[in-house]
């Protein structure tokens, strides 16, 4: 029988496999459904060539473990047995598409994680296999509702994740895995963090994000070794006391994540961790900052977003390692001058607030990078700000701005600059100084011009002047070599100069909702150009030949809609990238 490739004996009364299975050594079909069987030799592991094993409508109780050996398996049907624990070494079986053990009453696997199906359940035995190789063990998106029973004799394990499961509470057997110091358990159901936590003394981090958390058992502070805890995204209103006999044990917290719950108080326990160097109570509804914030000087992350502040304290300027403050989407109607004094910060956003003034101190913010000031009730900005010779990235953006401050010039590291929605009549004469200026929106102002110097800007990529009252353009746009983007549309223009068609490396060009009767005949030198949008002017012609119309060999998307047009040129039949076209 060396040669037998495929054997069924199925539907007979056969209670037991022959001991010597292993001498079909070619066999790569095996069925034994609906038999009588109560035990699998050993040997069926030596079938090395086995793609199809049906034991399924037997009386089997358990499996040996040789048939981890079956690596070329991709049908295993186990179903309608008494099955409660399958081997572990299933999860080598890497090529299985369908593993089916319905009917049984197993344990391990669960039978949530039996319901997912075949991946589920091998990803189930893969975890626990690797989990001693790795001293980890990760079982995320299983639909685990209790923790594996094997993982009381995981001893070894320093690293436990759970993540996106349904788990319930945390199972006392964790604390016999002495060696344990990350728990990682977010996205589950658990109410409360339990007692016996505090027996795991290991423990250098706890995430539990995305749990239903209420409440926070007092004795987690007795964890001296917790460096990072994430408990965002829960349903907290308080911390317990963190003190034990007599010290508030948890000063050594290096991170703590709490956004997303239900604080109204900024607790003040949090002023006692002096080692904080990442707090984040964002999305809350905190409405004041506690002075007592001037302890915690190790601090370099800060966000308060998202809450109902209407001031910060004077104190807030003493944490001068803060590298990033993130205050967006409060009430802040002004800033303390101590802000001055956080010569560290890189990243200021002030998003969506109600700034009507800054303080003359924000220019002593030598290091920052990103001020984010979009959304408030700026009218105007403090000279001081020609100071920050660092930043790159400036958003004014829906403020009530009438103008620039003339020495904004020197900020010439700027890469990203936004003033959009505001009422700026004109840009700084100077403003080609920004040799840096990759990106520069002014859409919907008041522009009635554009100084001769924007063209000084050879790193612009996108340039944004849509919704103004432009009237011209300088013939130095030309100059602006690197522009991908321009958006030119709802503004007065009755001409385009002839530089434009010296911009090669454009992609979008802008320009409905003006007054343009003619085109630059030349314009079929941007034969990068994707998008042309000509809706609602007062054009009767497009240019014709390749030089025109025809050399745009790119476009994908023309619109002439609300023209008085009379002809297309006939290249435009010819453009065969072009996908829409919207015609008067």
């Amino acid at each position: 029988f060396a040669d037998l490739i495929s054997i069924d004996f199925s539907n007979n009364q056969m209670q037991a496999l022959p001991a010597r299975i292993n001498l079909f050594s070619a066999v790569t079909s095996l069925n034994m459904n609906n038999n009588r069987l109560v035990k699998v030799p050993d040997a069926i592991g030596d079938l090395t060539t086995l793609t199809y094993l049906n034991l399924g409508s037997n009386n089997l109780d358990d499996l040996p473990s040789t048939v981890g050996n079956l690596l070329e398996l991709t049908h295993l049907l186990l179903n309608r047995n008494k099955l409660t624990i399958l081997p572990l070494t299933i999860g080598r079986l890497e090529k299985l598409v369908e593993l089916d053990v319905t009917d049984n009453h197993t344990t391990s696997p669960p039978v949530e994680t039996v319901a997912l199906g075949t991946q589920a359940i091998i990803s189930f035995f893969r975890c626990l296999l690797q989990a001693r190789v790795k001293r980890r063990l990760e079982m995320p998106d299983l639909g685990l509702e209790s923790f594996p029973m094997e993982i009381e004799y995981m001893t070894y394990l320093t690293s436990l994740d759970m993540s996106n499961n349904r788990i319930r509470e945390l199972d006392t057997k964790l604390t016999s895995l002495v060696s344990l110091r990350i728990i990682s358990m977010q996205g589950n159901d658990v109410p409360n963090i339990p007692s016996h936590v505090a027996e795991m003394s290991q423990l250098t981090e706890l995430n539990f994000e995305r749990n239903s958390l209420t409440e926070i058992n007092k004795r987690i502070a007795e964890l001296s070794l917790l460096r990072k805890i994430n408990f965002g995204h829960n349903m907290l209103s308080a911390l317990p006391p963190m003190i034990y006999g007599g010290g508030v044990l948890l000063r050594h917290i290096h991170s703590l994540l709490l956004h997303n719950n239900e604080f109204t108080q900024f607790p003040h326990i949090l002023a006692e961790m002096h080692s904080l160097q990442t707090l984040s109570l964002s999305h809350n509804a905190i409405v004041t900052i506690p002075d007592s914030i001037r302890n915690l000087t190790n601090l370099t992350m800060l966000s308060m977003s998202h809450n109902r502040l209407s001031g910060l304290p004077q104190g807030i300027g003493a944490c001068t390692s803060i590298t990033d403050l993130d205050l967006q989407f409060n009430k802040l109607p002004t800033l303390p001058p101590g802000i001055g004094t956080m010569h560290h910060l890189m990243k200021l956003n002030l998003i969506n607030n109600a700034l009507s003034r800054l303080p003359a101190s924000l220019g002593s913010l030598e290091a920052l990078t990103q001020l984010s000031l979009r959304d408030n009730q700026l009218t105007i900005l403090p000279a001081s700000m020609n100071m920050l010779f660092n930043v790159t990235i400036m958003s004014l953006s829906a403020n009530r701005l009438y103008e620039l401050p003339p020495l904004i010039e020197d900020l010439t590291s700027l890469e990203v600059l936004t003033v959009s929605d505001n009422s700026l009549e004109t840009l700084p004469a100077k403003i080609g100084n920004f040799r840096a200026l990759t990106q520069l929106a002014v859409s919907n102002n008041r522009l009635k011009e554009l100084p001769p110097t924007i063209g000084n800007l050879p790193a612009i990529k996108q340039l944004w002047l849509d919704h103004n009252a432009l009237a011209s353009l300088p013939p130095s746009l030309g100059r602006c070599v690197s522009l991908e983007e321009l958006n030119l549309d709802h503004n007065n223009l009755k001409s385009l100069p002839m530089s434009i068609c010296q911009l090669t490396a454009l992609e979008e060009l802008w320009l409905h909702n003006n007054e343009l009767e003619e085109l630059p005949s030349m314009l079929g030198k941007l034969k990068k150009l994707r998008t042309l949008t000509l809706s609602h002017n007062q054009l009767e012609s497009l240019p014709d030949g390749f030089s025109g119309m025809g050399g745009l060999v790119s476009l994908g998307e023309l619109w002439l809609k609300g023209n008085p047009l009379k002809r297309l040129p006939a290249e435009v039949g010819n453009l065969s990238t072009l996908k829409v076209l919207l015609l008067p």
